[in-house]
C-alpha cells in the first residue's frame, strides 16, 4: 500500500529493496515495507506511517515525538479494533490512535491489566485538535515493545477529567457506561 502523499511523488526505481520488518523483498528499493508487511501494519511501504480509510497517512502528533529517530513504529487506528499484529520485536513501537469528541465529555484512557511485554512509554497524549474543528481530534498512546509472548492492549472511554493548570482538584476519570472500547492483540518474537 502507498499512502496519497506518497503516491504523489515521482515514481521510484523498480530495483529490488529490503523489508525493514521482515527482510523480504520490496518491490522498490524506496520502498521501506514489502508488499504483505504493509498490509499487515496497515503503513504506507514507503514513508512507513498508517494510512486512513481516505488512503492519506496517519497524522503524527506530539505524542509520537517521543520516538527515537529510525525506530521502528507499528501504527494502529480506531478502524483496526479486535486486529491482532504478529511478528513484533523487543525495542519496537506501537502507536494507538483513537478519535474523541472533546464535547462528548468522554476520552480515552488505558484499561489497567496488560502483562509488560508492551509499557506504556509516553505518557497518554494529549488531545490533538483537527485543523478544521477543533471540537474534533485524536489522542495517541504510545508502547514500548519490551518483552516476548503474546498480550493485548485495550482502552476505554471514560468520563473527561478536566485540570486547570495541571491541577485536577481530586476528580479521577470513571468508565463510562456502555462507552466504546478499542483492543488489539500483540504477538512479540
Amino acid at each position: 500500500m502507498i499512502c496519497s502523499e506518497c503516491g504523489n511523488k515521482s515514481k521510484p526505481i523498480a530495483l529490488a529493496g529490503t523489508c525493514k520488518k521482515c527482510q523480504g523483498q520490496t518491490s522498490c528499493f524506496s520502498y521501506k515495507l514489502c508488499d504483505d508487511c504493509s498490509d499487515e501494519i496497515n503503513a504506507c511501504q514507503w514513508c512507513e506511517r498508517g494510512i486512513d480509510d481516505n488512503g492519506d497517512p496517519v497524522r503524527t502528533n506530539s505524542a509520537t515525538s517521543v520516538i527515537p529517530d529510525g525506530s521502528y513504529i507499528i501504527a494502529l487506528t480506531d478502524k483496526q479494533n479486535g486486529t491482532s499484529v504478529k511478528g513484533l520485536r523487543a525495542g519496537e513501537y506501537v502507536t494507538v490512535t483513537l478519535k474523541e469528541d472533546q464535547y462528548s465529555n468522554k476520552e480515552w484512557d488505558l484499561k489497567l491489566g496488560h502483562d509488560k511485554k508492551v509499557v506504556l512509554y509516553a505518557h497518554r497524549g494529549e488531545f490533538e485538535p483537527d485543523a478544521d474543528d477543533m471540537q474534533f481530534g485524536t489522542r495517541t498512546f504510545v508502547f514500548k515493545v519490551s518483552g516476548s509472548g503474546n498480550t493485548t492492549i485495550s482502552f476505554h472511554e471514560v468520563t473527561r477529567v478536566w485540570s486547570w493548570f495541571g491541577h485536577t482538584n481530586g476528580q479521577v476519570a470513571t468508565p463510562v457506561i456502555n462507552g466504546q472500547t478499542f483492543s488489539a492483540s500483540l504477538e512479540v518474537k
